[in-house]
């Protein structure tokens, strides 16, 4: 049975002529005239004619003709017009499919499109199932040198040829997760011809250009109505098409008149800066912005065209005139009505907003081999009653002056690149990853004129026995991280070495005399909590290059190290070889931070976990290692976990990055979900405070835990964004200790509650709800932001500075003053909404413990408490694997840009998708790798970073693509290297070199920039 749907009413009488028809008409009366240029072959009309007459006589004799389909996978060039001419006149429908598509897409519409006769080259054979036509094998050949070259009559074919009978089968994206086959009839095709002929007349000095793929509809009119009209044929070879300055060369040496492309396309062309030839310029496949139509108005007149495959290629169309405003779509071509209907199918008024309905004579048949789907696109026609209208799924509106404008989708479908894309197919595809629970792909434009799609995923959860594997699998990374890193520390001294502290702020290092005031502040910390007159007998987990032990162990009675990396052992244990003091009092081992199996229980007063904890792959994690460390500490010792990274604040921290240089001007709106992005995005591990309040009624053995702001006089990420936690084993016999007095923080600031304590003395006094005075400014302008202000007003409110808000340091000052001991915390989670509270604790002398005691109220969620960063390694990995799966199963531009993995979608309040919540990507940061070293590295690296809109300069293995360029971006990047560089390169080149490694290889041999194109 066929695959193909059956003819419907068809309202528009039958166009006088065919296409094979049209074309043999034409070549008796040009016989002699080019017909096909591609490269170095040329084909006169008279020759083409007779070359597709005996191709087409050899198809028949295969079977092919009239309501069966003959797919063709063959190489861009002259042989494919011939053949696709050939496919006509049999009487079949030709199914187009590019070679350069994945093997499994290819394997799908073969299989979809059920064709009598595939033709392929001997070079292509192998990809394809058996028995395929080889066009270029020498029996081919003998067999059609047999065949005569004279026109194919209906005699001749199975069936005589009718204006309903398929012409070509091309495939579009699929809704429903496959690609699906649009049967359009020779009829419409017709008619497409003799509306297009009529607007753009063309002669045999006409030369058209066709840039399209043969399983793009575009190239429908750009191969055929030249073929019709005695114009010649251009054929353009894909990397041509894809390097706006060898296009514009080809523009001027074949003497091109017209030239039909995609905005995106025409964008190369403009910002490439050559000047072209005067042309007939036609665009269409996507929405045209205003810029980009004044912009290729300097090439000549220009034609909007619009229409979606299922209505033949285009639907409507509209000369632009330069006085107008924004680019409409016209209207109707011949034998094409249009209707802007709403939900009712009832039409709306001139102005408002409906979704477009075509009828008439360019209606494809429907959908191959899916009559449901025909069904629910191909309607009844409720104006011409036993007609069909398509439902295009856009939305477009009426202006005074008659013209449609469009103005968006209705449903999934989107248009990048001008390619259409059924969101729901890439989203399918996505979740053929066995690691994928959830997809869902969008069309983003964040920065204008840049359509990408980015694809969201939320990852199948894993077995519970599998959570320590991923665990460790993640832990192994980061020590591959500081193997590398801590290999080139030998040359700095022992606790010196600060050079992996750099600011998040703007990257770079933090300078060394706050680092230095940052370890002094740490070192004193722990020497306060073991026994008199030191820490007694210290563990430190995490011991890195000795930036502690350095300044902690003289004090102590024996010092263990630990450290997953063995670089950083090995080169550790050097140095401490060298200081007499420490040889004899220091052991260092390689162990993860989990592994204890080897360290005595109880057998050591303070175990310190410094600066190591955002480097743990989990929440679970961080507590298994806080478990067992409390299991290491003798009866009433103390475990320090310092430097560790807020979550609470974290948010606010994503704010003041992306503020800083940010232009006042900026999209508030883009802002806001790129903090919502850097925020997801998060590779190391965040831990909310709350956490830590809430281990003692989890963990008996816990007496205590204080969670203590990081002491220094200097403003940074490590005084704002991160503090200390201290975790106290109970040892028995522990006392109640007397509730403290509250005072929440009021107008009278630190004179008021210094008043306070002189009068009344308290033994304890708690203050709650203090602003902190380091964050203020930050807070300011995230809350500015959240309540839909402008970037203006953030960047106002944070510059302002921290107004009446004290620095925490301020606290400390009045209590050595008073004769009060202070821990300055961060406030209960749930108490305030402002990240930045503050609680702050005095203790007079001799009155029990100093820190911010756990107040009553919930327990938080744990999970909550922590981030999930696989932001870190194991999502980017599936990220990975996800785009690697999608580029074997779907063409280049269905691939997202980028994978964004979630822990859940983000719902409405109804409980439906968000779509609007979705987060933007934030694009890979380039820098990871080696540095610039040679001239030509370090402007490559520039020029990849502002092509790519990335913060960070890349490094020379940075991968263009895996950043998320595409060959738009790639002819951008040519383009500046021409400016900046006066060198000229292909866009070939960008795809095989890669990295700014690799095209600096290839600058080497470069020829200098040719000179501008200049007009004809």
């Amino acid at each position: 049975m066929s695959r193909l749907p059956v003819p419907g009413p068809h309202p528009a009488p039958a166009p006088p002529a065919l296409l094979p028809e049209l074309f043999e008409a034409q070549a008796a009366r040009t016989p002699r005239a080019t017909a096909v240029v591609f490269e170095g072959t040329a084909l006169g009309y008279a020759e083409l004619d007779a070359a597709a007459n005996r191709l087409a006589r050899l198809l028949i004799e295969h079977g092919a003709g009239p309501e069966r389909t003959v797919a063709l996978v063959l190489p861009r060039t002259a042989g494919l017009v011939v053949a696709l001419l050939a496919v006509l006149k049999s009487g079949a429908a030709y199914v187009p499919i590019d070679p350069d598509h994945p093997a499994g897409r290819i394997a799908h519409v073969l299989a979809d499109a059920e064709p009598t006769l595939v033709l392929t080259t001997e070079a292509l054979a192998d990809r394809l199932p058996p028995g395929a036509l080889t066009v270029d094998s020498a029996a081919t050949a003998e067999a059609l040198a047999r065949r005569p070259a004279g026109a194919v009559t209906d005699a001749e074919r199975t069936a005589p040829l009718h204006p309903q009978h398929p012409a070509y089968v091309v495939y579009t994206s699929g809704s429903t997760g496959r690609p699906k086959g649009v049967v359009v009839p020779h009829a419409a095709l017709a008619n497409l011809l003799a509306d297009l002929g009529r607007r753009f007349p063309l002669t045999e000095r006409d030369r058209w250009p066709a840039v399209a793929t043969v399983a793009f509809d575009m190239a429908v009119p750009e191969l055929y109505l030249p073929l019709v009209s005695g114009a010649r044929v251009v054929l353009v070879p894909r990397p041509v098409v894809g390097d706006p300055a060898a296009l514009g060369r080809l523009l001027h040496r074949s003497g091109a008149t017209v030239l039909q492309a995609t905005p995106s396309l025409w964008r190369t062309l403009v910002e490439h800066g050559g000047e072209l030839p005067r042309l007939r310029v036609l665009v269409g496949a996507e929405a045209l912005p205003a810029p980009l139509a004044a912009a290729i108005r300097r090439y000549g007149e220009v034609t909007n065209l619009y229409g979606p495959t299922e209505t033949t290629v285009w639907s409507t169309a509209a000369r632009l005139d330069p006085a107008t405003g924004d680019p409409t779509i016209g209207g109707p071509l011949a034998g094409t009505r249009v209707h802007l209907l709403d939900e009712a199918l009832r039409p709306v008024p001139d102005g408002g907003l409906g979704e477009l309905y075509i009828a008439g004579a360019g209606l494809a048949r429907g959908y191959a081999g899916q009559p449901a789907l025909t069904a629910e696109r191909f309607v009844a026609n409720p104006f011409e009653p036993g007609t069909r209208m398509y439902r295009t799924g856009d939305l477009a509106r009426r202006g005074a002056d008659g013209g449609l404008r469009f103005a968006g989708r209705a449903d999934t479908q989107v248009k990048v690149r001008g390619h259409r894309i059924e969101l729901g197919e890439v989203e399918a595809a996505m979740l053929r990853h066995p690691g994928v629970a959830q997809s869902v792909v969008l069309a983003r434009e964040d920065r204008p004129g840049d359509v990408r799609l980015v694809g969201y995923a939320v990852p199948a959860r894993p077995a519970p026995e599998w959570a320590e594997t991923q665990d460790a699998r993640q832990v192994e990374g980061w020590q591959a991280v500081f193997d590398a890193e801590y290999r080139a520390s030998a040359g700095f001294a022992l606790g010196e070495d600060f050079r992996l502290w750099r600011s998040s702020y703007d990257g770079r290092p933090i300078p060394p005399e706050q680092m230095a005031q940052w370890r002094d502040t740490t070192v004193a910390r722990i020497r306060s909590l073991g026994p008199a007159p030191g820490p007694g007998r210290v563990l430190e987990i995490g011991v890195g290059s000795g930036l502690v032990l350095a300044s902690l162990a003289p004090h102590c009675a024996s010092y263990r190290g630990t450290d997953v990396s063995a670089a950083a052992i090995e080169a550790l244990r050097g140095k401490v070889a060298r200081v007499p003091e420490l040889a004899d009092r220091v052991r260092l081992s390689v162990q993860p931070a989990d592994a204890v199996a080897d360290l005595p229980p109880g057998g050591f007063d303070t175990v310190v976990l410094n600066s190591v904890a955002q480097y743990f792959p989990s929440g679970g994690y961080l507590l298994r290692v806080i478990e067992r460390a409390l299991e290491l500490v003798a009866p009433g010792g103390a475990v320090f976990l310092g430097d560790l990274r807020n979550l609470r604040t974290q948010r606010c921290l994503q704010a003041a990055i992306r503020l800083d240089g940010a232009e006042p001007a900026a999209d508030a709106g883009v802002l806001r979900k790129e903090i919502e992005a850097a925020v997801l995005a998060e590779e190391e591990l965040l831990v909310d405070p709350a956490l830590f309040t809430a281990l003692p009624g989890l963990l008996p053995e816990l007496a205590e835990a204080e969670v203590l702001l990081r002491r220094g006089g200097h403003h940074n990420e490590l005084t704002r964004h991160r503090y200390d936690a201290v975790l106290r084993r109970r040892a028995g016999g522990e006392q109640p200790v007397a509730e403290a007095t509250e005072l929440r923080w009021g107008a009278g600031g630190l004179d008021d509650l210094a008043r306070r304590l002189e009068a009344e003395r308290p033994a304890r006094l708690r203050v709650t709800e203090v602003p902190n005075g380091r964050l203020a400014h930050e807070l300011a302008a995230l809350r500015v932001l959240e309540a839909d202000g402008t970037v203006a007003q953030a960047l106002a409110a944070h510059r302002a500075g921290p107004g009446t808000a004290p620095d925490p340091e301020e606290f400390h000052r009045l209590g050595e003053r008073l004769g009060y001991r202070v821990a300055v915390g961060w406030a209960q989670a749930g108490t305030r909404a402002d990240a930045g509270a503050l609680d702050v604790l005095f203790t007079a002398p001799g009155t029990g413990p100093t820190a911010p005691a756990p107040r009553t109220g919930p327990t938080p969620v744990l999970a909550a408490c922590t981030n999930v960063p696989a932001g870190s390694r194991e999502q980017a990995a599936l990220a990975g694997e996800v785009r690697a799966l999608l580029a074997g199963l779907l063409p280049g531009y269905m691939v997202p840009s980028a994978i964004v993995t979630l822990d859940a979608m983000p719902l409405t309040p109804n409980g439906k998708l968000d779509r609007k919540a979705l987060p933007v990507p934030l694009l890979p940061v380039a820098g990871t790798g080696r540095a610039p070293r040679t001239p030509h590295e370090k402007a490559l690296c520039t020029l990849f970073a502002e092509v790519l809109g990335l913060d960070a300069v890349a490094g020379v293995d940075d991968d263009f693509f895996e950043l998320g360029g595409h060959s738009l971006l790639a002819t951008r990047l040519i383009s500046r290297i021409r400016t900046e560089l006066d060198a000229e390169l292909s866009i070939t080149t960008i795809f095989e070199a890669r990295t700014v490694a690799g095209v600096a290889k290839r600058l080497a041999g470069a020829d200098k920039a040719r000179p501008a194109l200049r007009p004809r």
